[in-house]
């Protein structure tokens, strides 16, 4: 027997799916060229069947993925994304409480998802304030945190996360993530020389 099926013909649009998941979060961008970031993966598998509705079944590839931050309810279900799907490359904050040796690990699940990178050599970049990257044509995003730690006070409270907004044409938006007021109010007062 035989199967055959037709390519998804989709607008060239850019396409920002939100999903709240139990006990986290995860967002995916598909670009007007196709390209495909998936920016945190929540607590569990649970992403991996939110892609499915909106991935046609035969797509196993994924351009990028990101995590946020260490904490294990936004890198768990990446684990199970790169175990899934095609992954080129991770981004991941360049400051951690860990590397800034401002807290100890509290969970293993963030060592994992790192080690899962390299099992899958999945190349990684880290990424800090004003770090540009091209998702395609007319698709930017541009981190606004985290910043050097001499230029903000680190905590377990405030600890350093990627934020960033993404601009297509004449739309821009910024992923706030889990930012606490300290760190809102640090990247509002800084977003003129940030932002622009």
């Amino acid at each position: 027997s035989m199967y055959a099926w037709r390519e998804q013909h989709r607008p060239a649009v850019l396409e920002v799916h939100v999903f709240s998941l139990k006990g986290g979060r995860s967002m995916f961008i598909r670009t007007p060229d196709d390209y495909r970031i998936l920016v945190d993966g929540g607590p569990n598998s649970e992403v991996v069947r939110r892609l499915t509705d909106i991935l046609p079944f035969y797509s196993q590839r994924i351009d990028a993925v990101m995590a946020t931050n260490t904490e294990g309810k936004n890198v768990s279900g990446l684990i199970d994304v790169i175990g899934r799907y095609k992954v080129d490359l991770a981004y991941i904050s360049k400051f951690t409480l860990e590397n800034m040796k401002v807290a100890s690990p509290t969970d293993g699940v963030y060592f994992s998802f790192v080690e899962a990178l390299k099992t899958n050599n999945i190349s990684t970049r880290e990424i800090q304030v004003a770090d540009s990257i091209e998702l395609g044509r007319d698709v930017s995003l541009r981190t606004v945190f985290p910043v050097l730690p001499e230029d903000f006070s680190y905590s377990k409270a405030s600890a350093p996360e990627i934020l960033f907004t993404v601009e297509y044409k004449n739309t821009k938006f910024t992923f706030m993530g889990d930012a606490s007021k300290k760190v809102q109010n640090f990247v509002a007062s800084s977003s003129v020389s940030i932002i622009n």
